[in-house]
């Protein structure tokens, strides 16, 4: 696995997202 600033932007956000939903209520987007 390559660490976050080696991923391409889209794929960064995508499992950010991914995790963030998982964990927390839905939120706004930004």
């Amino acid at each position: 696995t390559l660490a976050p600033e080696h991923w391409p932007s889209g794929h960064i956000r995508l499992v950010s997202n991914s995790w963030v939903q998982a964990i927390l209520p839905p939120q706004p987007p930004e």
